[in-house]
């Protein structure tokens, strides 16, 4: 996991620091100073302190396949938001010994790009070719994947022509711009 400011916290030219983390078997707690002769940023209502850039374990491909509305959704459950001056006097606004007025919850989905075979963040001639190698096999024989059984999303045991449209229909996308448009999963 990292931590970085979303602009805010620098935004007067003082330095800033998210390395401040703490994790423990049943929560991450993490904080981030801006130091400098500058006065700090004020409060303008709403607005991103960081960013949290989370890595999937690696065991994650083995339980997810690169079909449609594939990923798994994972609640960020926030408890506590503090914001205070250099003396760690709660900042003017603040509720409750410099609890934020608003803090909410975040939802990350990680998911895999429909259609990309090769894992490679690009639906192109090497996905199309690794399913149309396997187009006709079926469960029981050596040539069947379950990794290729894209259609219908809870595999129907062959490798067929719905398949090969799954990948073939998304030729040309990639992690940044997903063909058709790949939303976050609803909260479990």
């Amino acid at each position: 996991m990292k931590v970085e400011d979303a602009g805010f916290l620098g935004s007067t030219g003082r330095s800033v620091n998210c390395n401040l983390t703490i994790v423990t078997e049943n929560w991450i707690l993490f904080g981030c100073v801006s130091t400098g002769s500058q006065n700090g940023p004020m409060n303008p209502g709403p607005v991103t302190l960081t960013r949290i850039w989370v890595m999937p374990a690696a065991d994650l491909i083995e339980r997810i396949r690169p079909t449609k509305d594939n990923g798994v959704v994972t609640p960020l459950l926030d408890e506590n938001c503090e914001w205070a001056d250099k003396y760690g006097d709660p900042m003017a606004g603040m509720v409750n010994g410099g609890l934020v007025p608003v803090c909410g919850d975040a939802t990350i989905t990680i998911r895999m790009l429909e259609g990309d075979l090769n894992l490679d963040c690009n639906v192109d001639v090497l996905d199309e070719q690794a399913i149309a190698f396997r187009y006709g096999a079926i469960f029981g024989l050596l040539l069947y994947d379950q990794w290729f059984d894209l259609e219908p999303k809870l595999t129907d045991f062959d490798i067929d022509v719905k398949d090969l449209q799954f990948v073939f229909g998304r030729d040309g996308s990639t992690c940044q711009s997903p063909i058709p448009e790949q939303p976050p999963g609803s909260q479990p």
